[in-house]
This record gives structure tokens, sequence and C-alpha cells, in this order.
């Protein structure tokens, strides 16, 4: 019996309101078994993406024994419009209500982020005192310049769109459903050009995240591929070293940036399998 469901709430309270439905890959989903569990898990998809993106680490978690959910970010998965119509606090603040439900319901709720989601998982965990996440290539320190917000408005380029050449992942879809050509819409939707304007309203949740990690008593699982070309390594060892909690750092030689849905299989499974295991335990670490 396939254990996906996509009735799920939109929580867009609040947000900005799309004015079209997302493509089939982009459907918010969770994972919850018939009898409810006591943990969950909030998974958050990053910049430009979309929660089929993590689609395999939420089998992988549902599949361990947790009831797992993976919302939407207003503007993601439903038209280049859209997206650029959509802010940070839209992102944040749609994760930021299903943080708020799902805390109501369940005795313990744990997160996953990867790349900006990574940095709402961050802020989330000290907003709600979370215990446990698993963070994939956080996007905190970007490559291969590390621009600032205010840098951004000085050189002017708020409001304005880049075109750059489009990089189709032909070949690789994943375990989540879709229908032909969801990747190239998607593709084309949101990667085919840079929108500093959004860019701009990442670096301030990337700015805000950073200034948290200090004072973050979660115990944190950082996870980065040494190929990354988004996301400096480093920032493993950064949230590792500068996070209260007891915290790890797994760097992955064989890994790029998409890390849950890396091309790589064996890269792939390393982190999923880390991620579980991580948030299957429950005693205390100690900082590797």
């Amino acid at each position: 019996m396939d254990p996906f469901n996509f009735h799920v709430p939109h929580w867009n309270s609040g947000c900005y309101t799309d004015k079209k439905a997302p493509i089939k890959c982009a459907r918010p989903f969770c994972l919850v078994h018939e009898i409810k569990r006591e943990r969950a898990v909030l998974c958050c998809h990053g910049f430009t993406g979309f929660p089929g993106e993590l689609a395999k680490i939420a089998l992988d978690l549902y599949e361990a024994g947790f009831d797992v959910f993976v919302p939407r970010y207003s503007g993601h998965g439903t038209s280049k419009e859209d997206f650029l119509q959509s802010k940070a606090s839209d992102w944040l603040g749609t994760a930021d209500n299903a943080m708020r439900s799902l805390q109501q319901t369940y005795s313990s709720v744990y997160l996953v982020g990867h790349s900006m989601g990574g940095l709402i998982a961050l802020i989330l965990s000290a907003r709600y005192g979370v215990k446990r996440m698993s963070l994939y290539a956080p996007a905190l320190f970007l490559l291969p310049e590390d621009y600032s917000a205010e840098g951004l408005k000085a050189l002017g380029l708020l409001g304005t769109l880049e075109p750059k050449p489009l990089n189709i992942q032909e070949g690789f879809e994943g375990i989540c459903e879709r229908d032909e050509g969801d990747t190239r819409y998607l593709e084309e939707n949101y990667c085919s050009y840079n929108a500093y304007t959004q860019v701009y309203e990442l670096l301030l949740l990337k700015e805000k995240a950073k200034s948290l990690v200090p004072s973050l008593f979660c115990d944190t699982l950082t996870m980065c591929g040494l190929c990354d070309e988004t996301v400096d390594p480093f920032v493993a060892q950064y949230i590792t070293e500068h996070g209260k909690g007891h915290n790890k750092a797994l760097l992955i030689p064989q890994s790029g940036h998409l890390l849950p849905y890396e091309k790589n299989q064996a890269a792939q499974d390393e982190a999923n399998n880390a991620t579980v295991d991580w948030l299957s335990k429950t005693e205390t670490r100690s900082c590797i």
C-alpha cells in the first residue's frame, strides 16, 4: 500500500497565495501511520525546490517509525510568476505554520532541512526548542561568492532577472510521482534565470539563521558533500563547533549539493541513512 498522502493542509495562512496549482511532483505530502506515532518529522525543501525532492528520506523516516510531513512553500513548484511574488516571510511562514500545528499533535517534532530548508530548520529549531534535527548542506555559506543582502541592494540588482543556461537533470526522477515534462517545467520556471529579489530574500534567511547558531541547543547532524558547488562544506564544521547542542558533522566525498536525492546512489544512501540513525536515537551523543 502506497503510504504517500497528498491530502494535507497547505499551511499557507498569512502567506502569499499562489495563482497556479503545483505540478504533480511539487504537491505537499505526508506519511502517517494508521496508529499515530508520538514522534513526527517536518522536512523542509530548498530554494526553488519542491516537496518531491525529499520523498526518499521521508519514506525512510516513515519506515523507521516516524510520521513525516513535507510542506510546499508559496511560489515553489507552481510557476515563475508565483515565485517572483513570494518572499522569505512566505517560505518561512509556511514551515512555521506546519511546525506550530504538528507541535500541538505530537509529543516530539524533529526537523530535516535541505539547503534553504536548512536555514528554515535552524530558525524553527530556535523558535520551538526542537531537540534534534538533520541538515543537508544548509545554505549559511554560499559559493562561489557569499553576497550579503545589503550588497545586493547596493549593486542595484533588486527587481532584475538575469538569464542563465539550463541544466536539465534528464533521467533522474527520484521516487516521487510526476507527470512527463515536470522536470523540464521546473527547470525552465525556476532555474533558467537569477531572480535577485528572491536571492535577496534567501540572504535575509541566511543572516537570520546564522545569528541563531551560537545560541542553538538542538542536537544537530550537519551533512555536506565535498563536491558541492553551491554551499561551502565548511558549514558542517561551523554548526558543529558553534552550536550548543551535541552535534555531528558528516562530509560525504562523492556527493554534490543534492544530498537527499543525489544521483550517486551510495552517497544518497549514506546521507539518508545517517539522518534516520540520528533522529531515531534519543540518547545524548558526543560531539564528533
